[in-house]
């Protein structure tokens, strides 16, 4: 893992883990990597960005899943108006359903009544 400080981030972080394992009740190994990005800023107003690549090899097939998280230390209604209707676009232009981003809307309105 790589770790920076500077005057924009309070934190950032780089890491990269490979393992090869069996996943209960299959007769196979798969070998997962993954590459991660977290971003800590200093400035509150500015959302904690976390983002995972992966590259899962199984049974001679590779796949490519990832995700990302943006958690608001403050939130505004027009930055989740924004984020809701452009993760949405790009669900819809890949053909994935809008459920995916409601994990980020439902941390919104957690920060929002204060709970997280």
């Amino acid at each position: 893992m790589h770790v920076r400080r500077g005057e924009l981030f309070e934190k950032a972080c780089i890491s990269n883990i490979k393992s090869t394992v069996t996943i209960p009740g299959r007769d196979h190994q798969s070998t997962i990597e993954c590459l991660g990005v977290q971003a800590f800023p200093k400035n509150p107003l500015v959302p904690i960005f976390n983002r995972v690549f992966e590259n899962v090899s199984e049974l001679g097939k590779k796949w490519y899943p990832g995700f990302f998280d943006i958690y608001p230390v403050v939130s505004f209604e027009e930055d989740e108006k924004y984020l809701k209707d452009k993760m949405g676009a790009v669900c819809q232009n890949h053909g994935r359903q809008k459920i995916i981003y409601a994990v980020s809307s439902l941390l919104l309105n957690l920060n929002k009544e204060n709970m997280i």
